[in-house]
């Protein structure tokens, strides 16, 4: 009772003030409180209900809320008029009712498969957003970084902290490293995983990796 002056800030607002930042704001909830027409009509030590209502509000940008009701399952979302438009809403339901009819017409479906656009937000998507095709060299990036070496080799390319490293620098330690890894056995078609923190070495070893023909996977 004594927090209900204050039931207007939201929880995503509370995890800001304590200095978290924003970790989330949406929230899904089932609902399955043991009311329904039957138990409205009982008497408990001459007591009975004759009826009730409610009225439901949320902290969150947007709520999902699953409940029963007739002995059906019914879905429903909330939000916060203030952060989250209507139409914003409406879109979300209808990406979720889209996917949940996929889910009934094919079980079995992958997630990867599920679509959640419509027509019109494909076409954004692929076409709108992606304005004129541009046709980009297909030249690798350790090879992008060797030209440049050679164009400006003085020139900083990387900067961590208080270090950095010029093209040349940089170009230069992962030709070695790219040596020592050849002589391991590396080549193409492996994968080297990289367990390293942000930081010069990390690009170094990158690069490395791509002048042997392997991928690099980073932990």
């Amino acid at each position: 009772a004594r927090l209900l002056d204050h039931q207007w800030a939201g929880l995503a607002d509370i995890q800001r003030w304590a200095g978290h930042g924003e970790l989330f704001d949406t929230a899904m909830v089932f609902q399955n409180y043991p009311v329904s027409a039957d138990t409205t009509s009982r008497q408990l030590d001459g007591l009975r209900v004759a009826g009730y209502d409610a009225v439901e509000s949320t902290d969150f940008a947007v709520n999902l809320v699953a409940h029963t009701r007739d002995d059906a399952l019914r879905l429903r979302l909330d939000h916060r008029a203030d952060t989250c438009p209507g139409d914003l809403v409406r879109s979300l339901a209808d990406r979720m009712l889209r996917v949940l009819e996929a889910l009934f017409t094919d079980s079995d479906i992958p997630v990867a498969r599920l679509d959640t656009l419509d027509p019109a937000e494909r076409e954004r998507v692929l076409v709108e957003w992606n304005g004129v095709r541009t046709e980009l060299p297909g030249t690798p990036l350790h090879e992008l970084i060797t030209e440049q070496a050679r164009r400006t080799p003085d020139t900083t390319a990387v900067v961590c902290e208080d270090t950095s490293l010029t093209y040349a620098e940089l170009d230069a330690r992962a030709n070695r490293l790219a040596r020592h890894l050849l002589e391991q056995g590396v080549g193409a078609e492996d994968f080297v995983a990289i367990a390293l923190p942000k930081s010069l070495d990390a690009i170094t070893s990158m690069l490395a990796v791509l002048k042997t023909g392997a991928a690099y996977l980073p932990i």
